[in-house]
């Protein structure tokens, strides 16, 4: 760990008083020159940090950026990961699956994606400012959740983290999206690859993007409309706060080997049941009722035609005006 995350988590458990350069070069083990100059990366990285003479340093209150020390010391004892907090990434879920060869509990993180992706390859939106993104790998095994329904975990453990953090409970839009005040506030993508010998799947990457707050000018025209946020405000420490909570939340259902415990806290946590839905099916959006989730996070659905039917996976649209 840099000089400068180490300081950084430092702050943070500080968070609220002041720390004298000499006490932040003895606990860190290095000079004070050194203090001041990782001082001053935190500052160009957008971290402010108040300094006084006699005094020292501190973390603004109201500061919030996600620093993988800042992290870390939330985290339950006992939580196996490996984080790595990056300012700007092409795409979390791309640099994760490109070290899939290393051990379960890798986590990158970041505060912005130049090339997000959503399902079906699509872009998916992650400004700087208000998003929290972030990617976890697994290796499938006894003990594991089955693959397909690891989505299902997070979207759970991202709704019992909003709770847990800020007090506001999103609901789930099958398969992955997560909705509050009937707008989108978080997309998973998980993604997997198979193995040869046995069919089953070798590793699997599950993909969490989080709107905190908006972005600073608010979301663009074309997504005002769907696009919403966890929280009306930033608060200091909000992210990190958010990032451990999630993690802890999933990383223990995926290991819990509960389907059926899951399925049926996913099951109440759906916000599609009885309501009009359209299913997608390429350039087609057939009129539905969405029935209910069932006990393997499946969609039943009934068509307008009187036809019923399960959806493994797919996507549908909640269809506002009725």
């Amino acid at each position: 760990m840099s000089a400068k995350e180490e300081l950084l988590g430092l702050l943070e458990a500080s968070r609220g008083s002041w720390v004298s350069g000499e006490e932040i070069a003895a606990r860190l083990g290095v000079s004070r020159a050194a203090v001041w100059k990782a001082v001053d990366a935190l500052r160009r990285d957008g971290c402010e940090i108040a300094a006084a003479p006699r005094r020292g340093y501190a973390l603004a209150p109201d500061s919030d950026r996600l620093s993988a020390a800042g992290t870390r010391r939330l985290l339950a004892p006992g939580t196996d990961l490996r984080l790595e907090v990056l300012p700007s990434v092409t795409s979390t879920n791309a640099l994760v699956r490109a070290r899939a060869d290393e051990p379960e509990g890798l986590v990158i993180a970041a505060e912005e994606q130049t090339q997000g992706v959503g399902r079906r390859g699509r872009s998916f939106y992650s400004p700087a400012g208000g998003g929290l993104y972030f990617s976890v790998l697994l290796k499938p095994q006894p003990g594991t959740l089955p693959a397909p329904l690891l989505t299902a975990a997070a979207a759970v453990a991202v709704c019992r983290a909003a709770a847990r953090v800020t007090g506001r409970t999103p609901g789930i839009k099958w398969v992955n999206d997560l909705w509050l005040d009937g707008k989108k506030v978080c997309g998973i993508l998980t993604q997997g690859s198979l193995s040869m010998e046995n069919s089953g799947f070798e590793d699997v990457v599950v993909g969490i993007g989080i709107n905190v707050t908006a972005p600073p000018g608010g979301f663009p025209p074309a997504l005002a409309g769907v696009a919403g946020a966890l929280c009306a405000q930033p608060r200091g420490g909000l992210k990190n706060a958010l990032l451990a909570a999630a993690l802890e939340e999933f990383w223990a259902l995926a290991h819990s080997g509960d389907g059926a415990a899951l399925a049926a806290e996913y099951r109440r946590r759906s916000i599609l049941p009885g309501r009009r839905i359209a299913v997608l099916r390429g350039e087609e959006a057939l009129p539905a009722t969405a029935l209910d989730v069932d006990e393997d996070c499946h969609l039943r659905v009934r068509y307008d035609d009187g036809r019923e039917e399960t959806l493994l996976a797919g996507e549908v649209s909640v269809r506002p005006d009725e």
